[in-house]
């Protein structure tokens, strides 16, 4: 049995700690705001890493996935720690029990356009620094 599947896990627990450490440390120093930095992080980690591992063309092909398995487990495990999207949804639900579905949307449409535009952020540069 190759060695590989076991350091895949190994990437991948530790990144994803690693990605839940930031987290819990952006949201411990600035609360809301921290959540919505760790979200629009990851996104933009995210973007980078689909740049990093799929050819330019076309996006939504997942089996042009060329990236060894190490590599690839460590670009998507640490945006998966980073974002969390269930504490938002928490959130939400406390800002609508305190102050009605407004400040609620505000918060969801903040985060899921933030979080667009970072990981087309993440994925353009990305390609401009792979393929010019």
């Amino acid at each position: 049995m190759s060695e590989e599947p076991v350091l895949v896990v190994v990437v991948v627990l530790v990144c994803g700690a690693a990605g839940a450490s930031l987290r819990w440390a952006l949201t411990r120093w600035w609360g809301p705001h921290g959540l919505l930095a760790a979200n629009v992080l990851a996104c933009l980690v995210a973007g980078a890493a689909m740049a990093a591992v799929t050819p330019p063309q076309p996006l939504w092909d997942i089996h042009s996935m060329h990236a060894p398995r190490v590599p690839l487990a460590a670009l998507v495990a640490f945006p998966l720690g980073l974002g969390t999207f269930s504490t938002l949804a928490v959130e939400s639900l406390q800002a609508a029990e305190h102050g009605g579905p407004g400040p609620a949307l505000r918060m969801w449409l903040r985060h899921l356009s933030w979080g667009a535009l970072a990981a087309g952020a993440g994925l353009l540069a990305v390609r401009l620094l792979l393929h010019g």
